[in-house]
Formats: structure tokens, C-alpha cells, sequence
């Protein structure tokens, strides 16, 4: 994958408000609903986790950096568009959070020389290659105290690993196994998966020929995910040929920690 491009599309994904992210739903309501349902999420995961320090290795915008501020004394927020990091900045400012360092860099060649208490992806896993998310992996491994909680929010498929088209720059829609066996093999150990918000537009309503869904329409549905989630998801899962055949992303949060004996 071209990282040249994959930046210059970030750079050029800049909306007015913050909470929206690159892709659909781009609803300024619907936004910002779904993103009260991740952070929600979110906060359940990391509430065991020390409130010292937070890397955001992709933080784009700041979605989630300035929410995971206000319980944390220390924010890094790394990304390489620098119109992202522009926007984080301007809102932090406009917010009068200030317990945020916002670095512009490519996290590939990020050094870091501090430990954290948590370590949070979003969206990066699909825009690397196995070789560089091993390095990513390297990097966290470096900037982890014993106790350290990652956590990534990804887009996995529930088939197997696959390639992503319908973007300008495309992306690596992982399995949850294939996913699983990249981070053991750097002794990370899986700690849980907690599904973000559901595909659904993608995964369902484009099987019945409709390319994209009116947001007045999502709306409800995003509401209703739980339901969804807890009906839709075995029964695809259990349908072997839909899942050798059908795009089937979602959304999830996957919890890591390193083994012991990795320090």
C-alpha cells in the first residue's frame, strides 16, 4: 500500500466538525451519536487501566485523544496528516484541553523513550502491511510498561482477510484469527473483542443492490446495532459459504497485553 497516498487522503478528508471521520456516515447528528456509542465502549474497556499516560498512534483529528483527555493526565497524539493534527490542535485549543502533545509524524519512524499506561489504535491496522505492522508492533512493545493495555479500534472481516477497494487508497480488512496470530507471534495476548458499531450499511443493505443507505435510515439502525450485532453475527458466522463469498466487515475494539516473559 502507498503511504504517500494514503496520507494525501487524509489530508484531503478535513471536515467541519471534528467527530466525523473520512468515510460514510458522514451525518453531523449520526456522527456524533456513533461516536458516543465507541467512547462509551471505549471507557468500559479501559477502566481497570492506570489514568497516568495515553499514546493515540492514528489519532487523526482527535475524536477520540480529546474525549480520553479528561481522564487521563497525559495524551500523545500521533498521526502523519497534517491537516489532522491542525484540526486536533485548533479544537484543543477551542476546548482548553491542554494535557495533549500533538505530533505530526509517520508512526513508522516514531521513536519514543516514554512508557505508557495505554496504547490506542484507530484505523491503522488496515492501511499496513505485515511487515510494517510488525514494526508498529515493535513500537508499542518499546513504549510498554508491564501492566500496559493496548487497545485497536479495527475494521476486521468476519470472512477471511481481504482487500478493501471501494476507497481511493483501499484497505486490509483482516480476519479476527488472522488478525489474533500477527500479535500473538509478538507476544501480545488477546484480552477481548467488543464490536465498535456495526458495518452495516456495507455488509447488508448492499446485498439488496442499495449503494448507500439515507442516513435518516441509519440512524435507527446504528441505535438498534446491539440487536443486530447479537442476531445477525452467528448467523452469518454459521453460513460458511457467506463468508467465503460476502463482504462482511464490522468494527471492533480488541484489547492486548504482552506476556510476561516479554519483557
Amino acid at each position: 500500500m502507498n503511504r504517500e497516498e494514503i496520507k494525501s487522503f487524509w489530508n484531503n478528508n478535513i471536515f467541519p466538525n471534528y467527530l466525523q471521520s473520512g468515510g460514510p456516515p458522514t451525518l453531523e447528528l449520526l456522527s456524533k451519536i456513533r461516536h458516543r456509542v465507541e467512547i462509551a465502549r471505549l471507557q468500559k474497556i479501559l477502566s481497570s487501566a492506570p489514568k497516568g499516560s495515553l499514546l493515540d498512534l492514528g489519532c487523526g483529528s482527535g475524536r477520540n485523544s480529546l474525549d480520553l483527555a479528561k481522564y487521563y493526565k497525559k495524551v500523545v497524539a500521533v498521526d502523519f496528516a497534517k491537516n489532522q493534527i491542525k484540526q486536533l490542535k485548533s479544537e484543543s485549543s477551542i476546548q482548553g484541553v491542554r494535557n495533549i502533545t500533538a505530533i505530526c509524524m509517520d508512526i513508522l519512524k516514531l521513536k519514543l523513550h516514554d512508557k505508557f499506561d495505554v496504547v490506542f489504535l484507530s484505523g491503522v491496522t488496515q492501511y499496513l502491511s505485515v511487515a510494517d505492522l510488525s514494526k508498529i508492533l515493535n513500537l508499542i512493545r518499546k513504549c510498554s510498561k508491564k501492566n500496559t493495555l493496548v487497545v485497536s479500534r479495527d475494521t476486521l472481516n468476519l470472512g477471511p482477510t481481504c482487500f478493501n477497494k471501494s476507497s481511493k487508497v483501499g484497505a486490509i480488512y483482516r480476519s479476527r484469527e488472522s488478525f489474533t496470530l500477527l500479535l500473538n507471534k509478538k507476544g501480545f495476548i488477546n484480552k477481548g473483542f467488543v464490536s465498535a458499531y456495526f458495518f452495516i450499511y456495507d455488509s447488508f443493505f448492499k446485498r439488496l443492490g442499495l449503494k448507500r443507505l439515507p442516513d435518516i435510515f441509519l440512524r435507527p439502525l446504528l441505535l438498534l446495532e446491539p440487536i443486530l450485532i447479537r442476531f445477525y453475527l452467528p448467523i452469518i458466522k454459521t453460513r460458511k459459504f457467506l463468508l467465503k463469498t460476502t463482504f462482511n466487515p464490522y468494527h471492533t475494539f480488541s484489547t492486548w497485553q504482552l506476556r510476561p516473559h516479554s519483557f
